[in-house]
């Protein structure tokens, strides 16, 4: 500073400056900068505070209107109110400024003009003011505060050097109480460093930490003192870089107590500085061991759970009671509800409602609110069409809250196909063990009756004189019975093909007339009896896309049927007509007809009516019957005629031609 002075009184040497002005303004600059030591303040010409330094604020700490562009008068009327001078010396100091004005008046203004002035009035410091009018007409003050040495310990009130004054000394005391119960009103521990790292002063709680490892008192002592090195280190670190920046350092600290137990704890530290101008460390801690490990049970928990919720491959979501989406967790084996562009933001925005159908989110908001009220988990299955399939679905309803419940949806397709395949296989179990015992009673009965007349006809040809005609009737009675065992036969082969699904269909054209006379040809020869056929269109049944030996069998099995249980002077009549998209056969005989209670299990295997007294069947034609108009997805339909006997109407469908059916 004293070298900028030089070199500025040199330049005007050297350039002979002769303008006053100028003069003026150097002697300004010169003057200020002996005087940068201090607070400073800049009053405008009328008398008003415009300007001031940051250190004027930290000397007048009890002037409060230093921000409001007081007046000088006022500013000293403020400075006398909070004790920093004597009521002569602020009047001293108010003439002063209002002598510089009327001096600088009474001379040239280009001209500056100084005094000073004094304040002192214990406990604060003396202060020394230096007041200045410049050549542009504003009055600067430059406060000064006399040095004093910093006392051992400013924090416990003791001083090294002259005796203190009994009123400060009391004052003192009176202010180290307070603060002392101030700081052991603080539940978490509290202390004090220097810039040392000792301990000029704490509360009761920051003692019990290290009190029964340290003999005597923690003042003085350091962080070296009291804990391993290491962990000392750290500490003395952590105070440096709190020491170095002006905002508060937070960060956890492990502390060994005075059992031997670790110990963690949140610091908060603040350096803050005296008047003086030593540096001190305040610290607050606070005992953070319990929280911290709940913290960590807490993550560890989180992650456990979340791992859990991954790991399930089920649909999850939180529904509260009036049907919002808390949460929602797809899944790839569950039915996706939301379109994939609102999945992103399902939470919040999204109600059950928007997710299902209507009788499907209330069934889902009906077990929301049993769960809720009762407390239990509530589960149903529901059946779901996406996109053209049926899906199957559990959903379980668990409350998880007052008002809020977890749902999980599992996808169950597989598990009731399984259950369903398992039920038709216990069915069809069931069928066979009936079929089975229904064939041996079969069996045992209708193969019995032409086994007895076979033998009966063979030994009487063997040990009788028969004459011809004789020998004819035995043989025909022979005949007779082997055709029958040769039908029942067949019909267990037939009756084996159908229940292993084993038939396939072989679709060609055919021509229905034709094959109809063929059938009935063939009865008719074997039976010797009359079945006449009624073709009602013959032109549209030339050519017919069928398959011929499923419908043979068809009209064998109900035309043998038709002919066993009617009167042999009787007729049996067919009927074919083809039509735009279906072709019909009618069977109608003049039996005893079929009661309608045994109409419902007619086609079942083995089942014979009740009216049919001990004529000879094994219940299996119409059942082989029906299972082959099931394959050329046809129907049939009992009709009573309106006379006696039995009508059976059949319809099939006229479906496209194979792509190896032509017509030729």
């Amino acid at each position: 500073m004293y070298f900028l002075g030089l070199l500025v009184r040199l330049f005007a040497c050297l350039f002979r400056i002769a303008d006053v002005k100028m003069q003026n303004h150097m002697d300004d600059f010169e003057w200020l900068l002996e005087a940068a030591e201090g607070a400073i303040a800049r009053f405008d010409a009328e008398g008003f505070l415009v300007q001031h330094s940051i250190a004027l604020t930290e000397c007048w700490t009890l002037v409060t209107c230093l921000t409001q562009r007081p007046h000088y008068e006022q500013l000293i009327a403020e400075l006398a109110k909070a004790g920093y001078g004597s009521p002569t010396q602020c009047q001293h100091l108010a003439s002063q400024c209002a002598s510089l004005t009327q001096e600088q008046r009474r001379l040239q203004k280009q001209l500056t003009v100084s005094a000073n002035a004094t304040l002192s009035a214990p406990p604060h410091p003396t202060q020394t003011i230096y007041l200045r009018r410049t050549s542009t007409g504003d009055m600067v003050w430059v406060i000064k505060m006399e040095k004093l040495e910093p006392p051992t310990q400013h924090l416990d009130g003791s001083a090294v050097g002259q005796t203190p004054n009994p009123e400060i000394q009391k004052y003192l005391h009176h202010s180290q109480q307070f603060l002392q119960a101030i700081l052991e009103a603080i539940p978490d521990p509290l202390f004090v460093k220097n810039e040392q790292h000792q301990l000029v002063l704490l509360n009761q709680a920051f003692v019990q930490i290290f009190g029964a490892k340290i003999n005597g008192s923690l003042l003085g002592k350091t962080d070296h003192d009291l804990m391993p090195k290491e962990q000392a280190d750290i500490c003395q670190r952590q105070d440096r870089l709190a020491f170095h920046h002006n905002h508060p350092i937070h960060n956890d600290e492990e502390v060994q107590g005075s059992y031997g137990q670790s110990r963690l704890y949140y610091l908060t530290k603040k350096a803050f500085g005296d008047s003086y101008g030593q540096k001190f460390l305040v610290g607050i801690a606070r005992d953070v061991t319990r929280q911290r490990q709940a913290e960590k049970a807490l993550q560890t928990s989180e992650a456990n759970n979340r791992a859990l919720l991954l790991a399930i491959p089920d649909m999850l979501m939180r529904i509260r009671r009036d049907g919002r989406l808390e949460y929602i967790k797809l899944s790839a084996f569950v039915t996706p509800y939301l379109p994939p562009e609102q999945t992103a933001s399902q939470e919040g925005g999204q109600t059950i409602y928007n997710m299902l159908p209507p009788e499907q989110a209330e069934r889902r908001m009906n077990a929301v609110r049993q769960a809720l009220d009762s407390g239990c988990v509530q589960i149903y299955e529901q059946i779901l069409e996406v996109e053209g399939r049926m899906v199957y679905e559990e959903v379980r309803v668990s409350p998880c809250g007052e008002e809020e419940v977890l749902v999980m949806i599992r996808d169950i397709s597989d598990r009731k196909r399984a259950e369903a395949e398992v039920q038709r296989s216990l069915v069809k179990t069931q069928q066979l063990n009936y079929l089975k015992t229904r064939f041996l009673e079969m069996v045992s009965h209708e193969f019995r009756t032409p086994l007895t007349q076979i033998q009966a006809a063979t030994d009487l040809l063997r040990y009788l004189p028969t004459n011809e005609a004789e020998r004819e009737e035995y043989f025909e009675n022979i005949q007779q019975g082997i055709v029958q065992m040769t039908r029942m036969m067949n019909e267990i082969v037939h009756l084996q093909q159908t229940m292993e699904d084993s038939i396939a269909m072989n679709l060609q054209p055919v021509n229905l007339e034709r094959l109809c006379q063929d059938a009935i040809a063939d009865l008719t020869h074997k039976n010797n009896r009359q079945i006449s056929l009624t073709v009602h269109n013959p032109e549209c049944c030339q050519s017919v896309c069928t398959d011929a030996h499923a419908l043979q069998q068809i009209l064998c099995h109900m035309l043998n049927n038709a002919l066993q249980y009617s009167e042999p002077i009787t007729e049996i009549t067919l009927y074919l007509e083809v039509k735009r998209n279906q072709f019909l056969l009618s069977i109608t005989d003049h039996g005893i007809g079929i009661p309608k209670e045994d109409r419902p299990h007619l086609f079942e295997y083995f089942y014979r009516g009740r009216n049919i007294g001990t004529l000879p069947g094994t219940g299996l034609g119409l059942a082989i019957a029906k299972h082959y108009i099931n394959l050329l997805q046809g129907s049939v339909e009992v009709i009573d005629p309106p006379h006696s006997g039995t009508c059976f109407a059949l319809s099939f469908p006229l479906s496209l031609p194979d792509p190896d059916c032509s017509f030729g």
